[in-house]
Formats: structure tokens, C-alpha cells, sequence
């Protein structure tokens, strides 16, 4: 979506540009990988979601906070299907250093919350431990417990590494503040 033509929405944060073809479109599905991510635990439906924004709110996302954002941007143009890969995922300290992992998981829905939920699960992680998928929850977006159909394999995935580190008298900490290529400070 870099560089197409964008409307312009209201949200909690101000105003944010919305492709104009994403908002004109009869169907849009959103087709996440799943993932683990040092910052969201997760990268799922609701984190692929975030693609649909130009770099610099992308950049102001993480100054906001990044959890909250990603919930409020679930209400800017929810897909209508979503299809989350989950043939080989990532697990580990993800997106950019994490490991492939045969998971052997297609999740199918229309809810980003209910999705991003039961394949959370599927990995291991309770859904009350992932901030945005909270907050989608509290702001009435779905379901943290939606009803499933089929059943997929459950693998736990190691999760990214959100401790500091020390490497002589260096120090580093992870910083939400930073997208992630900057994903630690010094």
C-alpha cells in the first residue's frame, strides 16, 4: 500500500490515512503468517492489519504505544475474510530473528479478534496475555472466546525474548517505542 492514493478517517488519535482501494473494495481479506513478535507476542490478523498504513503512521503507531493503536485501527476498514497462514510460522525472538516452525495450521474467519484468539491459543498463548487483542476486546471488537470449528494441532512457540541484556557494561532493553529494526535500546 506504499504510495497509492489515501482518505483520510478520524480515529482516536487524530486523523490517519486509509488506502482509498482498501476502502472501495467489495472484499477485502487480510492474510496474516503467524508469527511471534517481541513487542505484540504475536504478529497476526490484527498486526498484518497495520499494513494498510503509509511508513509515517506506521513510525507514530509505536509512539502511541503500539498495543492500543492496533485495536483501534481493527475499526478503520475490518477485512471481510480472513485466511492466517499457518502452514510454517515463526517462533522465537520474531519477526526478523525468529525460527521457522512447521505448525501445519489454517485458520478461516471474519472476525480479526476471534481469529487472532483461537490461532493465539493454538500456540500456546493465552489470548489475555497479548495487550491489543485485550484492548480489541475491551473496545467491543469480538470475542477473546469464540466458538471454533475443526480442530488443528496444538505446538507451543517459543516466544521472543523481552528481557534486557547486558554484554559488559552495555545494556540493553526492549523499547515499544521503536519499530522493529531498532527493537532494542542502549
Amino acid at each position: 500500500f506504499n504510495g497509492v492514493p489515501r482518505r483520510k478517517r478520524e480515529w482516536k488519535y487524530g486523523e490517519v490515512g486509509v488506502p482509498e482501494m482498501l476502502e472501495d473494495a467489495d472484499l477485502y481479506i487480510n492474510v496474516p503468517k503467524m508469527k511471534t513478535h517481541g513487542y505484540t507476542t504475536v504478529t497476526l490478523s490484527m498486526k498484518n492489519h497495520k499494513g494498510m498504513l503509509s511508513q509515517a503512521d506506521k513510525k507514530l503507531d509505536h509512539h502511541l504505544g503500539l498495543h492500543e493503536p492496533l485495536a483501534e485501527q481493527a475499526r478503520l476498514r475490518p477485512p471481510d475474510l480472513i485466511v492466517l497462514d499457518g502452514i510454517v510460522g515463526i517462533e522465537g525472538d520474531g519477526p526478523l530473528n525468529g525460527k521457522r516452525v512447521h505448525a501445519n495450521l489454517l485458520a478461516v474467519g471474519t472476525n480479526m479478534l476471534a481469529v487472532d484468539a483461537t490461532v493465539a491459543r493454538h500456540m500456546g498463548i493465552e489470548p489475555t496475555e497479548i495487550k491489543h487483542l485485550v484492548f480489541a476486546a475491551e473496545k467491543g471488537l469480538g470475542t477473546l472466546d469464540p466458538d471454533v470449528t475443526g480442530t488443528a494441532p496444538t505446538r507451543r512457540f517459543a516466544r521472543a525474548n523481552e528481557e534486557y541484556g547486558r554484554v559488559g557494561n552495555i545494556y540493553s532493553w526492549r523499547d515499544c517505542t521503536a519499530c522493529s529494526m531498532c527493537i532494542d535500546s542502549f
